[in-house]
Formats: structure tokens, C-alpha cells, sequence
């Protein structure tokens, strides 16, 4: 799939437009990297971006999520790949508080959250058990290799080791950080009104309490 990025912003050399004064010249940049999944990023903005009623410096999102550009500014994520805007279902609950279909979307966002935390502690043990391996075998190797000391040689290989593992990428933390933060703005209570966010409580938990403690939606067919 060929990733393609909107820029967005108040300048005309956007590839979108935004004439109000509280959206920055280059402002943010959406790209589509996969279905219905986009990647936002701000750029610095003076007046900030914004997922779901919170100030984001980048972030994985879907058509449900809400995008602002300030406070104030609403983007239609789709419609700037030229997709067609998800319309709400049009019939009228007959309980307003009624949330337990999206609700249940929300599982989803949980459980790819908790295996891709599993995914990248995993990663990271693994490149820890090479570097164990590295300090365990390269003075052998090096002595192989030398037929004499295996300081230098020793010191050579290792730390080459060492290094090529340390420095691929970020580090474990910077990744956990994101992947909480991203997280963080996108498991909140369904109700747009409220955004009130779940602190990371299992969805099975929430499921079972029924609603939100904040605006009251209900979360659990059994509490209608």
C-alpha cells in the first residue's frame, strides 16, 4: 500500500486549506497507512492539534476518532482522501444514554493495544538476550579469531555488538510512551460530550460497571 500524506494548514502550498486564524500556516499532516487507520501528526503548531478533545503531537487514529485543528476546527478525516464521510446511524435511540454498540467498538482499541505492548516487551527481550550472548561469546571468539588475547579483539567485537543493538531505533520506553499516549486519547467514553478517559481499566471491567461515571452513558445492554 502506498502511504500518502495530506498536508494541512492556513499557507496555499497545503494540500487543504483552512482559512481561520487560529489554524497555523503549516499546521498538521494526516497520512492514510492502512484501512480506515490514519497517522496525524502536528508540526509545531502555535494553537496545538487535537484527538478526541485532547492536544496530541502524534497519533494513530480511525473515522471515529474526532480531529480538530485548535479548539474550534473539525476535520473530515476521509474526506481528504477523497473517501466518503461515515454517516451516524439515523435512527433515534430510544434512550440517549444508550452507548453499548459504540461501547463495544471500543474492545477492539483495547485489545490491539495490550498485543502490541506484548509484541514490543517481547522485541526488546530479545534484543537483550543477543547482547547477554554477546558478552558471553565474543571473548571466545575473539580468542578463535586472534589465536593469542582476546582483549582487543574481545573489546572490538563486543562493543560493535553492543552498539548495533542499542542504537536501532528508539529506545523500549520512547515506544511504550507512545503507544500509552496514543492509547490514552483514543480509549475514552463514547460520548462525544464527555471524552471522559478510561485510565487504561480493562474493557471487561468498564463492561461490567455498565457506564460512565462522568455523563452517565450506558455502556451495557443490561442496564438499559
Amino acid at each position: 500500500m502506498t502511504l500518502k500524506t495530506i498536508k494541512l494548514g492556513r499557507a496555499t502550498e497545503n494540500d487543504k486549506v483552512f482559512e481561520q486564524g487560529d489554524v497555523s500556516s503549516y499546521h498538521a499532516t494526516v497520512t492514510l497507512i492502512g484501512e480506515n487507520e490514519y497517522e496525524v501528526e502536528d508540526l509545531d503548531s502555535v494553537n496545538g492539534t487535537y484527538v478526541n478533545g485532547y492536544r496530541i503531537k502524534k497519533a494513530i487514529i480511525s473515522d471515529k476518532d474526532e480531529l480538530r485543528l485548535s479548539a474550534n476546527v473539525i476535520v473530515d478525516i476521509p474526506a481528504l482522501f477523497g473517501k466518503a464521510k461515515q454517516t451516524l446511524p439515523s435512527e433515534t435511540k430510544t434512550n440517549p444514554k444508550d452507548y453499548v454498540k459504540e461501547f463495544e467498538e471500543l474492545r477492539a482499541i483495547y485489545i490491539r493495544y495490550k498485543e502490541d505492548r506484548k509484541k514490543i516487551v517481547k522485541r526488546h527481550n530479545q534484543k537483550m538476550a543477543i547482547v547477554r550472548g554477546a558478552i558471553t561469546f565474543s571473548p571466545m571468539l575473539a580468542l578463535m579469531v586472534t589465536g593469542g588475547s582476546p582483549h582487543t579483539m574481545g573489546i572490538m567485537i563486543l562493543g560493535s555488538t553492543l552498539a548495533g543493538i542499542m542504537t536501532s531505533g528508539v529506545s523500549i520506553q520512547d515506544k511504550l510512551d507512545e503507544l500509552d499516549e496514543n492509547f490514552r486519547i483514543r480509549y475514552v467514553c463514547p460520548n462525544r460530550q464527555c471524552g471522559q478517559q478510561l485510565n487504561g481499566q480493562p474493557w471487561a471491567v468498564i463492561h461490567s460497571t455498565g457506564f460512565c461515571p462522568r455523563c452517565g452513558a450506558i455502556y451495557n445492554v443490561n442496564k438499559l
